[in-house]
């Protein structure tokens, strides 16, 4: 399997991610894109194949895999399809929303072979992995809280342009949509991750049938305490913060996908460790997206091919699901 041949679903912003990403990697042919309102302004050059429907895709032939990127609701049964047919998955995020979607997933995976990949691309991010390492290897002492701060601009059109968003059934709320990679990001540093409290509500979009804004208390089994607050109806430019406390330190993560790292307080060991592994520096003029998308496709390439990967199996993505579910389970009644 020298050259994989990779679909793309979805002409949207994160779709075109993914393409992007592919375009610029070797070991990798772009083979044909569907969606039902594709836009040819992507301006994608080479020998591509295009398709309103999937399912016409897949009669196309010759699909080692395909980048689900359709709205959420569509995952599960658009998955089901291609691996029924034999085809490697790579799910955008949220892969589903119910757990036992998943369960069919991974019993239809293991009976043809193809294999499930998901868009969980934080854990590709430098700085990220610097922090799990320091607390892996205990140069932080105990963790004792984490404080994750996300405000995003989502303007009246994001939600009144579209048919799924906003929608319970559709869409699954914020814990699904825009705090889904800050839920594995706790699982990914911290593991297991228990759900407490959730308070939600629209404060300020009152047409959402699901919430504008949400504060999560967690628990981490073996670690802190977790506080998360988000809200989609903010003032100014989107903003992401995670702040740790431990026995030995005071950081902070910040910027476009929590890639920048500060060190407020801490022994001068830990303030070594970081400047001579140049953390410490700014990260906010590198694509941070098209690295990290570009790393996830490389770690899945890499597991096509039989070679040592990261790249994020259904497993990975479980705890996730489970307590966004859970959570949604109580407001949602």
């Amino acid at each position: 399997m020298d050259i994989l041949n990779w679909g793309v679903i979805g002409s949207s912003n994160v779709a075109k991610k993914h393409v992007d990403s592919l375009l610029k990697l070797d070991g990798v042919a772009l083979k044909s894109i569907s969606d039902p309102f594709f836009d040819k302004t992507m301006n994608l050059k080479g020998n591509m194949d295009f398709y309103h429907n999937y399912k016409e895709m897949i009669i196309g032939g010759g699909l080692d895999i395909v980048s689900v990127c359709s709205p959420t609701h569509m995952h599960f049964d658009m998955a089901k399809t291609l691996l029924s047919c034999g085809i490697h998955v790579l799910l955008e995020k949220p892969p589903c929303l119910h757990l036992d979607e998943l369960a069919e997933l991974e019993d239809i995976s293991l009976t043809t072979k193809a294999k499930v990949f998901n868009v969980l691309q934080y854990r590709f991010n430098p700085v990220i992995n610097c922090l799990k390492l320091l607390l892996d290897d205990n140069l932080l002492g105990k963790p004792l809280t984490v404080n994750i701060l996300v405000s995003w601009k989502r303007k009246p059109e994001y939600y009144l342009e579209s048919d799924w968003r906003g929608k319970k059934s559709l869409e699954g709320g914020m814990l699904f949509n825009q705090l889904f990679h800050h839920l594995d990001l706790l699982t990914f540093l911290f593991g297991e991750i228990l759900p407490k409290k959730k308070l939600a509500d629209r404060l300020s979009y009152n047409f959402l049938e699901t919430e504008d804004t949400v504060s999560l208390l967690l628990r981490a089994k073996e670690g802190p305490l977790i506080n998360l607050t988000a809200t989609v109806a903010g003032f100014g430019t989107n903003t992401e913060n995670l702040d740790i406390i431990t026995e030995k330190a005071r950081i902070r993560l910040s910027g476009k996908r929590l890639s920048n790292i500060e060190l407020l307080e801490s022994s001068s060991d830990i303030y070594a460790f970081l400047s001579d592994n140049d953390y410490l520096s700014a990260k906010s003029e590198r694509d941070i997206d098209a690295y990290l998308y570009t790393a996830l496709i490389e770690h899945v390439l890499r597991d096509l091919k039989g070679l040592h990967s990261l790249a994020p199996r259904l497993s990975d993505v479980l705890p996730s699901v489970s307590i966004a579910s859970s959570l949604n389970s109580e407001l949602y009644k």
